[in-house]
């Protein structure tokens, strides 16, 4: 592909006359090593991608199912003729924990390329302007500071461009991510491209990702995998809250422009705005990188990425409440504490699911009590305007609320001497949780 789209676009330079056949051919050589280095990158993308989603296969195996279910009857696959379990055998892979193979992961990553493709050649994400410098990356970079204007009025830029994102998503996320997100907040391949683009732009992954890439051979293939996994988990998370949150307003640029400088500072400061408990935890996960060879601000960076979720949120209440986005965030982590939302949410991950729906319940369940938290934070800044540090606004928030206060912990407390909690307990006390948005 890469070598055919470039003859296109030096074809229309020799055309206009800018060129001549004998430059383009000397053109043409000097690019050979770069071009089959993209090329060599984006093979090695896709064999990376297939690992990882092999890593992980038995834990997501019920939301493999559920895509393969979907294209085949869409009529886009036949799973006897791909040679994937029915769903006879997946009951027997899931009663034994075991997922689905790398071959099979190869065969759905295709199909869910395909898939993507096919949507984003009928969208018109090619025409968004923030693209066009994102599509330097396609090209060997010669021919992008030579011929910019060139590229912009490339025949095939639609397909190039869908190509492009389409092997982004689905190297980052694997199979099916764009199916489970049109299930949890409906949205579609176009605005789950154009938040997925913003996000990784906002929270620098692209380099994150590159410098977990070299560690090849530096550390285990596991760290590698758990560290790529942390970044996977970002962006699940913070796309979706784009889709949730901003479903009219995702234009790349934009969005970019509203969360960037705030994310920046956040994750500068960090762990300073976090509460003891989480920069606890940070630390023993960024020594525990460093112990196995990772160079310690990668590891710190990997390190913030779980409380960095919550990032997209505090930058918004910053906005709405005229604070200081590190005041937001030490109130926002302290409630976290203060209110055992650290435990529910371990909790939560815990819950035993057995298909794609108990998935999509506990990941609805999970979402609730981030916005949960995120009103409470946002009331509290509101109604303790007098005081600045995070310490002094909760104390004074709660010393006003105790009854609801101690209705909460009360709760917690039996739900915490039992041996295990369900998910009907957990729905009950996140929605009682809301109670102490309004008091």
């Amino acid at each position: 592909d890469h070598e055919v789209n470039i003859k296109i676009l030096l074809g229309q330079v020799l055309a206009s006359g800018e060129m001549t056949a004998k430059q383009r051919n000397r053109l043409l050589a000097q690019m050979t090593d770069e071009v089959a280095e993209l090329v060599l990158a984006h093979n090695y993308a896709q064999t990376q991608s297939i690992s990882l989603v092999a890593w992980k296969s038995a834990e997501k195996l019920y939301e493999h199912a559920r895509f393969i279910d979907h294209l085949e009857q869409r009529g886009k696959l036949n799973r006897k003729l791909e040679y994937l379990p029915d769903a006879k055998m997946i009951a027997e892979r899931q009663a034994n924990q075991r997922g689905l193979t790398k071959p099979e992961i190869a065969v759905l990553h295709a199909y869910s390329k395909m898939n993507y493709y096919d949507a984003l050649i009928d969208s018109d994400i090619s025409h968004d302007s923030y693209l066009r410098a994102e599509m330097a990356g396609y090209f060997p970079r010669v021919l992008v500071e030579r011929f910019p204007d060139e590229i912009s009025a490339h025949r095939l830029l639609r397909e190039i461009t869908a190509t492009y994102l389409t092997n982004r998503i689905v190297d980052h996320m694997g199979p099916g991510f764009g199916f489970r997100v049109r299930e949890e907040v409906g949205a579609n391949i176009d605005s789950l491209t154009r938040a997925f683009v913003s996000v990784c732009v906002i929270f620098d992954i692209d380099r994150i990702w590159s410098d977990i890439e070299g560690l090849d051979n530096m550390v285990s293939a596991s760290v590698q995998m758990e560290m790529m996994y942390a970044v996977t988990t970002l962006l699940r998370r913070t796309v979706t809250w784009l889709l949730r949150y901003r479903p009219n307003d995702l234009e790349i640029a934009t969005v970019i422009g509203h969360f960037r400088r705030g994310v920046a500072e956040l994750t500068e400061q960090m762990p300073k705005p976090l509460s003891a408990p989480d920069r606890l935890a940070l630390n023993r996960q960024v020594k525990t990188l460093t112990q196995s060879g990772v160079e310690q601000e990668l590891a710190r960076r990997v390190g913030v990425l779980l409380p960095l979720a919550s990032a997209l949120d505090l930058v918004e209440i910053a906005r709405d409440s005229g604070r200081e986005i590190l005041d937001v965030a030490a109130v926002y982590y302290q409630l976290g504490k203060e209110l055992d939302f650290h435990w529910l949410h371990a909790q939560i991950d815990k819950l035993h699911i057995h298909t794609h729906w108990h998935d999509l319940a506990r990941t609805r369940l999970r979402e609730m009590l981030d916005n949960h938290q995120r009103e409470i934070a946002a009331h509290v800044l509101r109604t303790t305007r007098s005081y600045k540090k995070a310490g002094k606004m909760i104390e004074q928030w709660r010393a006003a609320n105790q009854a609801a206060f101690q209705r909460h912990g009360e709760i917690l407390a039996e739900f915490k001497a039992r041996s295990s909690v369900d998910f009907a307990m957990l729905s009950m006390v996140v929605a009682g949780a809301e109670t102490l948005r309004t008091v």
